[in-house]
């Protein structure tokens, strides 16, 4: 059984609503998302934490890091995310899920 602290509960929270419960971290891409990015990271370290340490791709990394994806490529693991993150009672849009059942 996976354990999930406060600010990890948040942190997927803030995810999940950004998102659109859709779990695409590339939506959140940009710099017209930046701040959303920043959001969920300070929501993990239980801090602020500013715009330039919130990119896509340690934000992701910190995500996956709670998760802990498995699979054999970025598509299986986003999937296997998505499906663990379903599972935790997280939004996610149906389509979304029933897309990452497929691999």
């Amino acid at each position: 059984m996976l354990t999930i602290n406060e600010n990890q509960r948040e942190a997927l929270r803030l995810f999940s609503v950004y998102t659109a419960g859709h779990c695409d971290p590339y939506s959140l891409a940009g710099p017209r998302k930046a701040s959303c990015r920043a959001d969920i990271m300070s929501a993990l370290n239980g801090k602020r934490t500013p715009q330039s340490q919130s990119g896509l791709t340690a934000m992701t990394q910190a995500l996956h890091a709670i998760l802990e994806p498995t699979g054999s490529c970025i598509a299986a693991r986003e999937n296997d995310f998505t499906r663990k993150l379903a599972s935790a009672g997280f939004n996610v849009n149906p389509e979304t899920l029933e897309r990452s059942q497929l691999y």
